[in-house]
């Protein structure tokens, strides 16, 4: 009986074209870092919808407020199952990100509910423009050639669906709220590299600093502004704070096994994610250029993946017999 050819994987063809080549292949392939990062990303995106959802009526510090309350109490519970000590070896880097941590998220969840969703997480993640400067001024890491490539692309993917809202004029947009966002946007590119540092942490105790920071600094502006919010809303609050708890533990998990540069590159495939759920759930319908910037931003995520040996290899496996 005749039995069909079982399909050649591209492992095979690259062990069969030139064993050397394989060794490379994890490096095209994505990896444990990178899908602890789309993970992160997706959640993250996720943690927009019930912000937005929220902070249609409830201020963003006090949305801070229980987003910190709640990954508190998890952080917290984490802790104590792993009989971790929340200081940690680092002390000082563990408040200093949450002190940074602590200005990004009240930015960001200010522009979670002044901005249309892809717009505010498209100015969050142009935090990819400050990293490279950051890693190699505080790790002394030095980009490669293909990295700053995607960021270069990923970057252009930002300002062109930016420039969309801008021509659109319907956006609803202004100087100051973009303003406050950008500030989000560069803190969160120093805590992207102060979690680099701190890769020798156990991920729930870097975690941690956040809301134990977030909380006491936010909790006089909540006081200030204080909304009561209705059963709706405490779902919205409680889905944040989980969303946000899951989404955290993922990136902090990735930044051990990627670099700050290109985990913030593949980080931004957050923006698709988010310009899905606010078409699903706001009906605020992605412009032409919103999906031109975000496949930028894919294009981008992929080549700061990819060596160019290891591209080499696949497209030539046939022809070439010489090691990667």
């Amino acid at each position: 009986m005749h039995r069909p050819k079982r399909p050649v994987t591209l492992q095979e063809v690259l062990s069969e074209s030139d064993p050397g080549c394989d060794q490379h292949l994890s490096k095209v392939l994505p990896g444990p870092g990178v899908r602890a990062v789309l993970w992160s990303a997706l959640a993250f995106a996720v943690m927009g919808i019930f912000v937005k959802a929220a902070g249609r009526r409830i201020p963003s510090s006090e949305i801070v407020l229980f987003r910190s309350a709640i990954t508190l109490l998890l952080s917290g519970y984490a802790l104590y199952r792993g009989g971790h000590s929340p200081w940690g070896k680092s002390t000082s880097w563990l408040i200093l990100r949450g002190v940074v941590g602590s200005v990004s998220l009240l930015c960001y969840f200010y522009s979670l509910s002044v901005l249309p969703l892809p717009i505010a997480t498209l100015v969050q993640h142009s935090s990819l423009l400050w990293v490279p400067l950051l890693s190699w001024a505080l790790l002394k890491e030095k980009a490669q050639l293909w990295e700053w490539l995607g960021v270069g692309v990923g970057a252009g993917g930002v300002v062109i669906a930016i420039a969309s809202r801008g021509m659109g004029g319907g956006g609803g947009m202004s100087w100051s709220d973009l303003g406050i966002a950008g500030v989000g946007a560069v803190a969160s590119a120093l805590v992207s590299i102060i979690v680099r540092r701190l890769r020798e942490e156990e991920e729930v105790v870097v975690v941690f600093q956040l809301p134990l920071i977030a909380l006491p600094i936010s909790l006089p502006m909540a006081i200030a502004q204080w909304v009561w919010p209705t059963p709706k809303e405490w779902l919205f609050l409680v889905g944040a704070g989980v969303a946000t708890q899951f989404a955290q533990l993922k990136m902090t998990q990735a930044l051990r096994h990627e670099p700050a540069t290109r985990a913030s590159v593949v980080g931004l495939s957050q923006l698709v994610f988010a310009m899905v759920l606010a078409w699903v759930f706001f009906d605020e319908t992605p412009t032409f250029y919103e999906w031109i910037g975000a496949g930028c931003i894919f294009l981008g995520s992929w080549i700061a993946q990819v060596e160019r040996r290891v591209t080499w290899c696949l497209f030539n496996h046939h022809e070439t017999q010489k090691k990667c």
